[in-house]
């Protein structure tokens, strides 16, 4: 995990690969979004896993499942996305405009 700032939290790669494939449900559609190899998103992940030792995906006969911690982890990872994007297009937005491209 990394210190950043006063927060220690674990890079916005591996969160970012976590969330895509438990959105997703498969290594493989994780990586092809973002446009990396099947195995970078498999080590990211279990990289993520073990920083914080515990597991958060599961195979399930539907795909890559989130386990309890992992559900809370992904819905924590996705609102924090979310906002992000939000704030990103608020401050893209010319004044008193809507953002741009839209």
């Amino acid at each position: 995990m990394e210190q950043i700032g006063t927060y220690r939290i674990p890079s916005e790669a591996t969160l970012i690969a976590f969330e895509s494939v438990a959105r997703l449900g498969s290594f493989s559609h994780a990586a092809e979004e973002l446009g990396t190899a099947r195995s970078t998103v498999m080590r990211r992940v279990a990289d993520l896993e073990r920083q914080l030792a515990t597991r958060l995906l599961q195979p399930s006969r539907i795909g890559m499942t989130p386990t309890e911690a992992g559900r809370r982890l992904y819905d924590a990872v996705a609102a924090g996305l979310r906002i992000i994007e939000q704030a990103v297009a608020e401050a893209d937005a010319p004044p008193g405009g809507r953002p741009s491209g839209q």
